[in-house]
């Protein structure tokens, strides 16, 4: 019965290692893609205006500041509607920001994008998520671009 036992311990402390060396190699790949190839990360952008765009009112382009290609890549736009103000979150992608030596320059570059609201815009007070800073509310979509 010793033997038995003995046998039984040998084969859960082999399978044990070797599932800790499976987690080891595991992670050891992921530290080295993370570093070679890299993961996005994703930052928030500034929100420098809006223009209203077409005749519902509830289309709104939103000009915000990224970064040059393959650093500040746009990525998504959240809106949050209340009574009296709409709140503008623009996000940027950075596509292989934990690779190795990832180095971006510090230029912003103008992004557009047209986002639609529940209801239309009309007197309400738009601002910037991150920094809660007012945003313009440009008259027209082409003083809005000319304004780059």
């Amino acid at each position: 019965m010793d033997d038995r036992d003995e046998q039984v311990r040998r084969r859960i402390r082999a399978s044990t290692l070797w599932f800790v060396a499976a987690i080891l190699t595991a992670a050891a790949a992921l530290i080295v893609w993370a570093l070679t190839v890299g993961f996005p990360v994703v930052n928030d952008a500034r929100t420098d205006a809006v223009a209203v765009q077409g005749d519902s009112g509830r289309e709104i382009m939103v000009r915000y500041t990224g970064g040059s290609p393959g650093c500040g890549d746009p990525h998504s736009i959240e809106v949050e509607e209340t009574q009296t103000t709409v709140t503008i979150t623009t996000h940027v992608v950075a596509p292989h920001g934990t690779q190795f030596n990832f180095g971006c320059d510090d230029e912003g570059f103008a992004m557009f994008q047209t986002v639609r609201l529940e209801r239309p815009l009309g007197g309400r007070a738009v601002f910037d998520g991150p920094t809660g800073a007012t945003v313009e509310v440009a008259a027209d979509v082409a003083t809005l671009v000319a304004a780059d």
